[in-house]
This record gives structure tokens, sequence and C-alpha cells, in this order.
């Protein structure tokens, strides 16, 4: 971009000119990050029902059956964390962005590992015996579900790639 006051050629990026030392505002915060604001507030407040709702439901975490207070915890963090950097997006808490990238490389690999215990799952989360066919619907329905959680991980981490520069003026 130009330097409105000098007229020299500077980083889109730079926070003032070099050459003149005229400083830019900080930018506009783009309305991607405030959708994603609103769905982190959402999606931390239903965790955070769901995590004092269920805690007679196995879980699992990172391939394997834990104890639910373990999880139930967990999912209280990750929840507020979760609050927490939808705040920071708001703010343009560098932090934020950080955070959110390793809490959702978190997710992302939480999932591929518990992939392994979908049919295990399936089968003490029923509590009755499920028909093959029965069983075929709920695997196919949980493997769905599966790649749409990591299609909205992958989704948001790359837009908050693309989006670092807001972050990191």
């Amino acid at each position: 971009m130009l330097c409105p006051e000098c007229a020299n050629l500077i980083p889109d990026s730079s926070p003032e000119c070099k050459y003149c030392n005229h400083t830019f505002p900080n930018p506009k915060r783009p309305t991607g990050l405030t959708i994603l604001a609103v769905y982190l507030f959402i999606s931390g407040a239903l965790s955070l029902i769901g995590a004092f709702t269920t805690s007679n439901i196995n879980s699992a975490l990172l391939g394997s059956f834990t104890d639910t207070s373990l999880t139930s915890t967990l999912d209280v963090l990750v929840a507020v964390i979760g609050i927490w950097c939808g705040y920071g997006f708001l703010k343009q808490l560098r932090i934020s962005w950080n955070v959110y990238i390793g809490l959702s490389i978190f997710g992302i690999l939480n999932t591929l590992f518990n992939m392994r215990l979908l049919d295990q799952m399936l089968s003490q989360g029923a509590g009755t015996y499920l028909s093959p066919s029965q069983m075929a619907i709920a695997r196919m329905t949980s493997i769905v579900t599966i790649i749409i959680i990591l299609a909205v991980h992958i989704t948001i981490l790359v837009y908050l790639f693309k989006m670092r520069k807001y972050f990191f003026r």
C-alpha cells in the first residue's frame, strides 16, 4: 500500500510508515472473525451445559475410555477456553489466535484417535442390543458426524491462518 502522508510503498501489514512514521489505525475486524467469535460463545455455552448434564455417559479421550469426571472437567476447560478465544477474536488478542490453533489441532487429533473406538462406543451408548442394520445406520451416522466435525475444524484453521495478519500487526 501507499502511505497517505509521504506516498512511499510500504507492506500492507505495517502498523506505521518506516519513512515518515505515520501510524495506521487498526483494521476493521473481518466479519468472519465476528461470526467465529459468536460460534465459539454459543458452542462454549452448549458445551458447559453438556458437561454438567451428561455425567453418567462413558467418554473417550485420545482413543481410550476415561473416567467421566475427567472428561467432564476437560469439557468445561475446553468450553471456557473456547469462550475466551471468542472474546480474544473480538479484541484482536494475538494469544487467542495461538490458543485456538492449539485447541483446534487437539480437537482434530482427539476425533481421529476416538474413531477406532466407534463400534465399542455405539454398542455401549445404546444400552440395548442393536441389530446389524441398526448398527450399520448408527455407524454411518457417526462417520458422517465425524466428517462434519473434522471439516469444521479444518475450515476454521484454514480461515484463521488466512486472517493471521489481523492478529500479528
